[in-house]
């Protein structure tokens, strides 16, 4: 028969409490042979005797009973032998685990503080950027114009440098900044612009952005009637234009484009090959205009006031040639006065018939130009070319001289081609501008004889005009 070798269970009540005693298999042994107690809850009962039981171990159980009790109430607060287990099973962290919580609380900190510093940092240049680009820059420049210049590119870089360089601005960087976020670039008109340092960036952004037309700056020239070249050119040295030998030399050797500019003829006993066709006219020259383009604007007026259709049908009709009536007309410029033109260039165009008893002009406004312009120019009669005091001397040239003695206007030329029907060769005036006609020489010499009376006699009075 098999052992049975199952411990055995026997009950007893103490303190109210049921008991159960197990006893050890008699072939099994347990350490010390130590009895094992357990309390069972809420349950009374007899404590059955074991016949094997002795007086003394029932003494043992009573004592373990009552130290458990006793190891019971001290430990009810301390966890129970499964609460201890489960602890143990709970998963444990680290010191690293500890250290890695701590770390968290640490970053947020330092972030805390970098966004502040950011926020302060922020705030000034805020406060930095908006001075600077408002009207509370202190630029201690006043009023100053700068220029964006023509030939440059009118980048935000270049307005940007113009603006730091005049004191405007103090940061040219923050310039371009506030030009691009605003979509100001490109925007910027060249010329001249008056700024001041106390504008905003919005102000001087306003400024640039104004078109600007940049009056040219111009000198206002008039010629009168009547002007010599030689006049004309020292006029244009007194402004500052030209100098007179830089005129003297384009009029002489220029070729300009104009319709007529052909029918000039080159003589190397001219004084100034265009003289004559420099229309007298009011004129603004643009500073730095060249002498090439002064000219050329005086041929074009020359041009759009002389040759009229009337004046071409009339040239036409005409045995003379532009450049004739040109030299004729000057003549008659000198010699005229009080509307008297259309006679006076009777006269010389009477002198000019084939049958005419006088074959010599005999002005005395070509003695004139010889003595105030060709000798005054080359500084003595000495030094003026040879033969250009007698080409211009209508005393001593048959027919036409030369050249024209002065620029004609247009009511000159006009006369020249159209004068009156008169049958005088002569003419003489007083100081008072009065004229004296003569058919013949006798009538002449009579006339002068006249006109030199009421001279003299105006010298006395003090009536010359």
């Amino acid at each position: 028969m098999e052992q049975n070798n199952k411990p055995r269970r026997r009950k007893f009540s103490y303190n109210n409490e049921e008991v159960a005693v197990v006893r050890p298999a008699e072939n099994q042994a347990t350490p010390g042979n130590v009895l094992r107690a357990s309390m069972p809850s809420q349950q009374e009962g007899v404590l059955e005797q074991d016949p094997y039981e002795t007086k003394g171990f029932v003494t043992d159980v009573f004592d373990q009973v009552a130290t458990a009790q006793r190891t019971r109430e001290e430990n009810k607060d301390m966890p129970n032998e499964n609460e201890l287990d489960r602890e143990e099973k709970r998963p444990r962290k680290s010191n690293r685990d500890q250290g890695d919580k701590r770390k968290p609380k640490t970053g947020l900190i330092i972030l805390l503080v970098v966004l502040t510093v950011l926020i302060v940092v922020g705030a000034v240049a805020a406060i930095f950027v908006s001075g600077e680009m408002g009207n509370k820059r202190k630029v201690d420049v006043g009023e100053v114009v700068i220029e964006l210049p023509e030939n440059g590119t009118g980048s935000t870089d270049e307005v940007a440098q113009i603006l730091y360089n005049s004191g405007v601005i103090r940061y040219p960087f923050l310039f371009k900044v506030y030009s691009r976020v605003t979509g100001a670039d490109g925007t910027y008109q060249l010329g001249s612009h008056t700024m001041r340092g106390d504008m905003s960036y919005a102000e001087i952004v306003e400024e640039l952005q104004k078109t600007t037309i940049k009056p040219l700056e111009t000198v206002t020239m008039t010629f009168p009637e009547g002007w010599t070249s030689l006049k004309m050119a020292i006029a244009l040295e007194e402004k500052g234009l030209c100098t007179v030998e830089e005129f003297i030399d384009a009029c002489n050797n220029d070729t300009f484009e104009v319709s007529f500019f052909s029918e000039i003829t080159d003589n190397d006993l001219k004084f100034i090959k265009l003289e004559g066709f420099l229309y007298p006219d009011t004129y603004e020259f643009e500073v730095g205009i060249t002498v090439h383009d002064i000219i050329l604007k005086m041929l074009q007026n020359f041009e759009t006031k002389v040759l009229t259709d009337d004046i071409k049908a009339a040239l036409a009709d005409s045995k003379y040639t532009l450049e004739e009536i040109v030299i004729l007309a000057s003549i008659v410029e000198k010699e005229s006065f009080g509307g008297e033109e259309k006679n006076v260039s009777s006269v010389f165009n009477n002198r000019l018939q084939p049958d005419s008893p006088v074959g010599y002009l005999e002005s005395d406004t070509t003695w004139n130009f010889i003595y105030y312009v060709l000798d005054y120019y080359y500084e003595g009669k000495e030094n003026v070319p040879e033969g250009m005091r007698d080409a211009y001397n209508s005393y001593y040239t048959e027919g036409l001289i030369v050249g024209a003695i002065c620029n004609p206007g247009v009511a000159m030329i006009d006369a020249s081609l159209n004068p009156n029907d008169t049958p005088y060769y002569f003419f003489v005036t007083d100081v008072n501008k009065k004229y004296y006609w003569g058919r013949t020489a006798d009538e002449h010499d009579a006339n002068c004889d006249e006109a030199e009376r009421v001279n003299r006699e105006a010298e006395r009075n003090g009536t010359a005009a």
